[in-house]
């Protein structure tokens, strides 16, 4: 089975009590600029930082870094600039750790199409 490394990032308080190791802006981009992600949740609301100015610079960094938008706001302007720099999907709040998981699923299974389709191109 092949891993893969995921960073989440949310301010709410929380979500960082039901989950292990949450993230908030600066750190999250400082730990993506030092490791390899292949997903990254991340919410449009955290202190310090619009969300999606953060996956802006993430990007940056890491094209093809993948994100699962998190948010309370899926209407917003701050939603469709993130979805502009290419997000993989969108979880609306609240959810479940099952949401997570489900989205790391699906998240996979592309991964592995696409990987496989690449391979068949040689």
């Amino acid at each position: 089975m092949r891993k893969i490394r995921l960073i989440i990032t949310d301010g709410h308080p929380t979500f960082r009590e039901e989950l292990p190791r949450f993230l908030v802006d600066e750190e999250g981009l400082e730990l993506v600029k030092q490791q390899d992600f292949a997903l990254v949740f991340l919410d449009l609301k955290v202190p310090g930082m619009d969300g999606a100015e953060l996956f802006r610079q993430m990007k940056t960094i890491k094209p093809h870094l993948a994100a699962t938008i998190i948010t309370d706001y899926p209407n917003s302007d701050m939603m469709t600039r993130a979805l502009a720099q290419g997000s993989f999907g969108v979880m609306k709040k609240p959810f479940r750790e099952s949401g997570i998981i489900a989205a790391v699923n699906i998240f996979c299974r592309l991964a592995t199409a696409k990987h496989l389709a690449g391979k068949g191109e040689s």
